[in-house]
């Protein structure tokens, strides 16, 4: 691997690792959120990223990371893809809704980015506009998936708590096979859900946080940022724009 910031020899890079176990046996994480995406919640992940970035460049912590991501939580996820999508399109829980459920879509085997929205439902002009801002900060269908945290609304339909409980084992371990580099969040539904109910998504948005293994970030929904215009839809933007150099190191 290639350093563009300084070089390093096979000690440092030992020693970073030695006190990144170190400080995540220390500073145990707990799962922020009722409903956590991690298993064994760990601080190592998050340690390594920021120790890391001093030797390497932003693209090979990825590599860094990628692989002790798969060592650590080796089996979890095991389940095919196609399995777990079986069983959400037979799921009864919300017996209010007749919506049939929506998966997700584009890279469905190893997306860099899994977005997620609160409702599989949205308006053509707001996925226009969500279509355009994540192909202007040069990201690809080829390398994001989008999923939802509700698979059956519908429009209109005001999602309660109790469908959001349903349907989050899906989403969960959804995440578990697919390994993504970065979660984005579109709306305040979503980081509460994953981040913990206390989060603020203005004064969070576009900011890495680890959830054990995972590394989100969240923004506003399309519909609010094209709706309101201005500094909503400039943050929207860079959101996305940060989320591509986290992700590649680089800004298109």
């Amino acid at each position: 691997m290639s350093s563009d910031n300084q070089d390093y020899d096979a000690k440092a890079v030992d020693d970073i690792l030695s006190t990144a176990l170190e400080r995540s046996v220390a500073e145990p994480t707990k799962p922020s959120s009722y409903l956590p995406l991690a298993y064994n919640d760990t601080k190592l992940l998050e340690v390594l990223a920021d120790d890391l970035s001093t030797y390497l460049n932003a693209a090979d912590v990825q590599v860094v990371l990628d692989g002790l991501r798969d060592k650590l939580y080796v089996g979890i996820g095991d389940s095919s893809l196609k399995t777990l999508h079986s069983v959400t399109l037979n799921c009864k829980r919300c017996p209010s809704l007749n919506q049939p459920a929506k998966l997700p879509h584009w890279n469905l085997k190893d997306p860099d980015v899994v977005f997620i929205t609160e409702s599989s439902y949205m308006s053509e002009t707001d996925m226009d506009y969500f279509i355009d801002s994540v192909q202007a900060a040069g990201f690809h269908s080829r390398n994001i998936c989008m999923t939802f945290l509700n698979r059956c609304s519908a429009a209109g339909h005001k999602i309660t708590d109790e469908e959001t409980n349903n349907c989050f084992g899906y989403l969960s371990h959804e995440i578990q096979i697919l390994k993504p580099k970065l979660i984005l969040g579109l709306g305040l539904k979503v980081m509460n859900t994953i981040c913990g109910s206390q989060m603020k998504l203005g004064d969070e948005r576009g900011k890495v946080i680890w959830i054990g293994p995972w590394a989100y970030m969240g923004t506003w929904t399309p519909g609010y940022a094209l709706a309101s215009g201005g500094a909503a839809a400039d943050q929207f933007k860079n959101d996305i724009r940060t989320a591509f150099q986290f992700v590649y190191g680089r800004l298109e």
